[in-house]
């Protein structure tokens, strides 16, 4: 298909050509980095875990330890994303990453030389927990920067599957490496696996983003901003960005719905996901091989499901995917939550249809999120978006405990199946969500949006290495 540049300058035969696979080779060489970047801290994560339970023996620890990583998203996802709009976004992926890997260094040495503390691991696995949350939006709002709307579904699938197979490996690998090494040694593969992806993400050439992209991206700029002037990112406040967001989501029909129905995922599968080891060994008298088998059960559908989404080229009905993806997953909790006593092929079953469609569910929203917002407002909606989702899993793993007292384990999960799956037939038919099924429609063709990032990348090439994006 023929298409005409903004500008309406040709752009040399080769360039064009190789538009796609020039920025999507350059975002596939950022996302292995990360991906090598995420299992580090996978590694290290589980690591940190074992050990405070293995020396505390305590419940309280680690409860507070899952709190304190989630208190950074929810605290700094709306500065973290005014971040990711206002500055260079390899810059704040660097800085992070970087920041991450000296905070592992120095605990690597406070273990060596200073008497262990629990608090000390503790308050650096908190300090692990901020870089991230800065990290996130960054790397969020980069993706659509540099994947084809058309690729978005493909590539977020791919995403899903490789930290399916992350979270397989990271507890296998982090079990071996400290049962040979210990604590202080395990935490150098994040220290190596920085190494990695910062190199890698140094080669990466990020597209900037030009004033056509933004015009050409914008959702009714004038209302999102006073005296009708297109809002500078630059010259915001915190609060200011905050409300640039909120006005972003409420501006693109159907947005509101979509994230409400994810963060209402979030909350209610919380007891489920924090009860699971209590049901196996409790209720079912299960032991660690049992869970192991159940574990199999959750990432084989997960690995499944991750991979049907990244092969499939369109998904025609978006939103009803995402309504089937989560019934089954509500279904699935419900037959979960009714299993025989001792009867785990019922459980790990229950558990397959669980996480089968997970990821299809998932990966279709975050791509209909990213296509639907522009780009250089994405950081600031996605940091809202992230927020949401960590401000209900926070919920939810504070009231687990008390509700599975008051109610019973049994009950509180059923319930929790019941109400989500009430709740997600009753968004897809009475909210706006199914508006987001025309969006790329609405946001505008893949193909423009595609020749101008190979303009870009074509110039960024023949820039000197003093003018190349850091």
């Amino acid at each position: 298909m023929q298409v005409l540049l903004m500008s309406h300058t040709p752009i040399p035969s080769e360039s064009t050509s190789a538009s796609t696979p020039s920025y999507m080779k350059q975002f596939f060489l950022l996302w292995t980095g990360q991906i090598l970047s995420l299992l580090g801290s996978e590694v290290v994560g589980f690591a940190i875990t074992w050990y405070i339970t293995d020396t505390t023996k305590s419940v309280l620890y680690l409860s507070l330890m899952m709190l304190l990583t989630f208190v950074p998203r929810l605290l700094l996802a709306p500065i973290a994303g005014a971040w990711a709009d206002k500055h260079n976004r390899k810059i704040i992926l660097a800085i992070s990453d970087a920041l991450q890997a000296f905070s592992t260094i120095v605990l690597i040495g406070l273990i060596a030389f200073a008497p262990m503390n629990i608090w000390i691991i503790i308050g650096f696995n908190t300090l692990r927990a901020v870089f991230q949350a800065i990290h996130g939006p960054a790397y969020m709002a980069v993706m659509p920067q540099m994947v084809p709307k058309s690729k978005l579904s493909n590539v977020n699938g791919l995403n899903q599957l490789f930290q399916s197979l992350t979270g397989l490996a990271a507890p296998v690998l982090g079990a071996l490496l400290y049962g040979a090494y210990g604590l202080g040694r395990t935490l150098w593969i994040d220290v190596i696996t920085f190494v990695i992806a910062f190199s890698l993400l140094l080669m990466t050439k990020i597209p900037p983003l030009p004033q056509a992209v933004k015009k050409s991206l914008s959702v009714d700029s004038a209302s999102l901003s006073k005296d009708g002037q297109t809002e500078d990112p630059q010259k915001e406040s915190l609060m200011d960005s905050i409300k640039v967001g909120i006005k972003t989501i409420r501006n693109i029909p159907g947005l509101l719905a979509l994230i409400t129905i994810m963060a209402m995922a979030n909350l209610l599968l919380t007891p489920f996901n924090t009860l699971t080891p209590y049901i196996i060994n409790v209720v079912h008298s299960g032991t660690e091989k049992d869970i192991a088998l159940l574990s199999v059960g959750f990432q084989l559908g997960l690995i499944l499901g991750s991979i049907a989404v990244s092969l499939k080229k369109e998904w025609k009905r978006k939103t009803l995917m995402v309504t089937f993806g989560l019934a089954s997953v509500w279904l699935g909790t419900i037959l979960f939550a009714l299993a025989p006593q001792g009867n785990f092929t019922w459980l790990v079953v229950s558990g397959f249809i669980i996480t089968f469609l997970l990821p299809i569910a998932t990966t279709l929203i975050i791509t209909m999120f990213q296509s639907s917002i522009p780009l250089e407002k994405m950081g600031r909606v996605s940091s809202l978006f992230s927020m949401l989702n960590s401000a209900g899993m926070l919920i939810g793993y504070m009231v687990s405990g008390p509700l599975a007292n008051l109610l019973g384990i049994t009950e509180l999960i059923i319930g929790a199946g019941i109400i989500g799956l009430v709740f997600t037939l009753y968004m897809f038919f009475f909210s706006g969500m199914k508006h987001m099924n025309h969006i790329e429609e609405e946001a505008g063709s893949d193909s423009k949006r595609d020749i101008e990032f190979s303009e870009i990348l074509h110039q960024t090439h023949s820039e000197s290495s003093e003018n190349a994006v850091v």
